[in-house]
């Protein structure tokens, strides 16, 4: 599976959006930490990714049951 394959279709998790919400929370203050103690670009990349893999999985939890497929 390519980078974008899991960005498109159906949920890959059905994590509740309050599960959600906080692991993005998590993540947020992760990346700032990254910041502050300067790891560098490899850390902050995966951060990156990992929160725009979990804001698309809010984004489909948050989406009507009849929109997604």
């Amino acid at each position: 599976m390519g980078q974008g394959e899991a960005m498109r279709g159906t949920r890959q998790t059905r994590l509740p959006i309050e599960a959600i919400e906080k692991t993005l929370d998590v993540l947020v203050v992760e990346r700032q930490r990254l910041h502050e103690q300067q790891s560098g670009p490899g850390p902050l990349e995966a951060n990156r990714r990992a929160i725009l893999y979990w804001q698309h999985e809010l984004v489909e939890a948050r989406r009507p049951a009849s929109a997604s497929g």
